[in-house]
């Protein structure tokens, strides 16, 4: 969800990047078990990574927007996890590392989303 929503950030601003990413994490996580957790994980970090973004231009953007992601879904991990008697701290752990994880790949796979959808447009049409 956080590299549509960058991606849909770059290439067309920010504001229909929010909307259709609250859109998409409530659909996403419609029927599952944890369906609250999911939203609000997915909700707070394509929101947060909108938000970091900026300007798409610069490489470094994308990774700290990647950074922002990750720093949101770990703050939902935390507040969800630590309140839970049966949490242990590697599962705690597992859980951030694999929230810093999808930060660095949400970064990643949209800006080269964003470079092969920007600078190869389709071919015209006869």
């Amino acid at each position: 969800v956080a590299a549509y929503s960058l991606t849909v950030a770059a290439l067309f601003g920010p504001e229909l990047a929010i909307v259709t990413t609250v859109t998409l994490a409530i659909l996403i996580a419609f029927g599952l078990p944890n369906a609250l957790d999911l939203t609000l994980y997915y909700i707070m970090g394509g929101i947060l990574g909108v938000l970091a973004l900026r300007r798409a231009w610069r490489v470094f953007s994308f990774f700290r927007a990647g950074a922002a992601v990750a720093v949101g879904g770990a703050v939902v991990i935390l507040a969800y996890r630590l309140s839970l008697p049966a949490s242990d701290l590697l599962g705690i752990a597992t859980l951030v590392g694999a929230s810093v994880l999808n930060g660095l790949a949400s970064a990643s796979i949209a800006l080269l989303l964003q470079f092969f959808l920007y600078f190869y447009p389709p071919p015209p049409r006869p």
